[in-house]
């Protein structure tokens, strides 16, 4: 999932930026236990499911990676980031396409709500920017066409005329009772 790498570098500064740095052994063994990760995404990695789609096509599934199934699990990100972190507590990830991010965020206030956990590292993150999504959304009519012209006038602000305009994103904050 292409998510993964934008994800990195944001959940590895949201923790620093908490005092929770793992890096830095600011966490001890015990309050791993209590530290949890609640990152979703709002779709699967297209880019890899039309690819392995031709390979099947084509009837070459020995050329299918076995890293396949990792890259398109919505739950990869939040995976990688428990483990990358040695987070023990509870892991859940949100598909919610839009509000995925914002729905993780609640997801976790939740979970710190009712006694789950201490902290939580959550948010959301994306990286749907293939010919398969786009597409898709351009069939959907939902991408916005009216800086198609001028396309150096264009921002991330198209959303305020209703449209949808795909980029990699990523938003991962830290949550703590």
């Amino acid at each position: 999932m292409g998510c993964i790498h934008v994800h990195w570098h944001d959940n590895t500064q949201a923790l620093h930026d908490a005092g929770l740095s793992t890096s830095q052994n600011q966490l001890s063994e015990s309050d791993r236990d209590r530290v949890g990760v609640a990152v979703g995404a709002g779709m699967s990695c297209t880019t890899e499911l039309a690819a392995a789609g031709v390979l099947l096509q084509a009837g070459q599934l020995r050329r299918l990676s076995p890293y396949f199934i990792p890259r398109v699990l919505v739950n990869t990100p939040a995976a990688a980031i428990s483990m990358a972190h040695g987070l023990k507590g509870p892991l859940h990830a949100a598909s919610t396409a839009c509000a995925t991010g914002a729905h993780a965020v609640g997801d976790a206030f939740r979970m710190i709500q009712c006694g789950d956990a201490e902290v939580m590292v959550c948010g959301g993150t994306e990286a749907c920017i293939d010919a398969v999504s786009l597409g898709g959304f351009s069939r959907l009519r939902a991408l916005s066409t009216r800086f198609n012209d001028e396309p150096h006038l264009a921002s991330r602000w198209v959303l305020s005329l209703g449209l949808r305009e795909l980029r990699d994103e990523v938003g991962v904050r830290v949550r703590v009772t």
